[in-house]
């Protein structure tokens, strides 16, 4: 059932990209006229915010007319009002996109579904993503702007983050390396770059309008900025698909330490719930503007999913309330929880029947679980105090220990622990308690599993993806070439898959050092829980009876130990001692 999404050559385009096969696609051709898309990389400097695309990222038919703005950037985002079905913006693109995807989802045509969320809008994410990070090379200086786009190791589509300061050397962080770039901005440049980026909030934050693209200063003593970082944001569809029904069913809490992608989590997940058939209401407490842009209206791909902006860092905690209160959510969707009050607040709105979906900084669980402000988020610590009958039976040395208090608010937590790796605690108060304990709950497969999502589309490319973009792109092509470009691509990908089996290795050797760490815990234990079992036996023996006695020795019912005729404790087994 051909609609208007699925009849248009943009959206023939997208398909083409993602690997549909070459006799459907032999007629999509790059127009002589203007400038070429594929001439070369990614444009800068110009007014507008013209993509240069070349394979095998991306590939476009009537890519300048489709989707690219007519005079300024910012009505990238704005509907089309010319009266024809032609898409002129993102903005309608992602639009007509969407009422696609409901058109199949209202007829249950699951697969065309499923074929439109992994082809046409991944690949408009992908040009979505390269008009934002022209938006953000704009706000630049020309001098480091072409400074930066010159290097070698510059790539629009895996850049993650551009260290700017006064005297410094500009500093690019990509997926795999941080580079050193030789331009060092002077205090022009900077007052250049906040001119064109506008204010920041009391956290020291601000946004490129209309991107997901965050910028963060750096202060000197007397309040003058004298650097900036800029944390380039995208939207992956698609990424958070592995944790989505666990989202459905029950509280979510990703951690990991920052640059790990825990927004792009929860974007992703926002915009995924929002589109269930059911139509829930999710509400985005948005902090930063990192989630749903820097604008009055959120960005297109947002689809319905509804924000709440935060004016000020320090108030987070009451529009958490108040997103209950008053929009009667069905998910609230949390970025960064940071505070002692915000967890409590997250405990409150945990028990108050909505589904609550948030992130923290916090390496692992056991950190969290340390983190006297945050624990909260996973049922909290407290001491207790042991009796000495309930310290034996524990086999414990000392007389205090470490509880949780009340169950975690959040039913699943997820460790990113790399780009394609999670840790995913299904049990949460169990790996609580056993950490507690001092026991490890990576060992218990009912606790905690190995989760692992999906990877980056940005860098994802098939051989039938390049096969047809050659095709599609040159007219008469030479078959050696194609295979050459094939045989490349194959090679990157072998390179790929090495690459995820070490992140793989690297996870089972530090399960392994873990689990070797947790053996020598419990033989430690061992070896107390002995030393106790004698000193018993010394003292049962050396008393002569009485009431004394009697008030120490273990009773006649107990069926952990074992007595003799005149009721004197003889032996103990390894088995009938309490369990570690």
């Amino acid at each position: 059932m051909l609609r208007r999404w699925a009849r248009h050559p943009v959206a023939a385009a997208l398909r083409v990209q993602l690997g549909t096969p070459v006799a459907s696609v032999r007629s999509v051709r790059v127009r002589d006229g203007g400038a070429n898309p594929r001439a070369g990389a990614l444009t800068v400097g110009s007014s507008r915010a013209h993509l240069r695309l070349h394979p095998p990222q991306m590939l476009f038919s009537d890519f300048n007319d489709d989707l690219t703005p007519w005079r300024t950037f910012r009505e990238m985002w704005g509907d089309n009002t010319g009266g024809d079905d032609r898409p002129r913006t993102f903005g309608r693109c992602w639009q007509m996109l969407f009422e696609e995807l409901d058109a199949c989802a209202a007829a249950q045509d699951f697969a065309a579904v499923r074929r439109l969320e992994d082809n046409d809008m991944v690949a408009l994410a992908r040009a979505t993503a390269r008009a934002e990070m022209q938006a953000l090379l704009d706000v630049l200086p020309e001098r480091l702007r072409q400074t930066i786009v010159s290097h070698a190791d510059f790539d629009a589509d895996t850049a993650e983050e551009l260290f700017i300061h006064v005297g410094q050397p500009v500093e690019l962080r990509s997926e795999r390396a941080t580079t050193s770039i030789g331009a060092a901005p002077t205090v022009d440049d900077i007052r250049y770059i906040l001119s064109r980026v506008g204010r920041f909030a009391d956290d020291g934050r601000g946004c490129i309008q209309g991107t997901l693209h965050r910028v963060s200063c750096w202060m000197g003593r007397t309040g003058t900025v004298l650097g900036v970082t800029m944390r380039i944001g995208r939207y992956v569809p698609g990424v958070a698909r592995p944790f989505i029904e666990r989202a459905r069913n029950g509280n979510l809490l990703f951690l990991s330490k920052p640059g790990q992608g825990k927004t792009t989590m929860l974007r992703d997940l926002a915009i995924g719930l929002s589109r269930d058939v059911r139509r829930p209401r999710v509400v985005i407490i948005d902090t930063s503007n990192e989630i749903g842009g820097d604008s009055d209206a959120p960005l297109p791909y947002l689809g319905r999913a509804r924000r709440l902006q935060v004016p000020k860092r320090s108030l987070q905690q009451h529009y958490m309330t108040q997103a209950v209160q008053n929009h009667s959510p069905d998910f609230v969707i949390i970025d960064e929880i940071a505070t002692e009050h915000e967890a409590e607040t997250a405990l409150s709105m945990s028990q108050r029947g909505i589904r609550l979906i948030g992130t923290a900084h916090g390496e692992t669980l056991s950190r969290l679980v340390q983190n006297k402000a945050l624990n909260p988020l996973v049922g909290g610590v407290a001491q207790a105090f042991l009796s000495n009958e309930e310290r034996k039976l524990r086999a414990k040395a000392r007389k205090t220990c470490l509880e949780r208090p009340y169950d975690s608010p959040f039913e699943t937590v997820v460790e990113l622990r790399s780009r394609h790796h999670a840790m995913m605690h299904v049990n949460v108060n169990r790996s609580v308690d056993m950490l507690l304990d001092e026991r490890n709950p990576l060992n218990a497969p009912n606790v905690c599993k190995v989760a692992r999502y999906a990877k980056d589309p940005r860098t994802q490319t098939s051989a039938a993806a390049v096969e047809a973009d050659v095709l599609a792109g040159v007219g008469d092509v030479d078959l050696a070439d194609v295979g050459a470009t094939l045989s490349s691509s194959t090679s990157s990908n072998d390179d790929r898959h090495a690459q995820e089996r070490q992140d793989e290795q690297d996870i089972l050797d530090q399960l392994r050092g873990e689990t070797t760490a947790e053996k020598d815990r419990q033989q430690r234990r061992r070896s107390e829980t002995a030393r106790l079992r004698d000193r018993i036996g010394h003292l049962d023996e050396d008393v002569d009876g009485g009431a004394a006695a009697d008030a120490r020795r273990p009773t006649r019912g107990d069926p952990k130990f074992r007595f003799d005729k005149n009721g004197y404790l003889v032996s103990t087994s390894e088995d009938d001692l309490p369990d570690a």
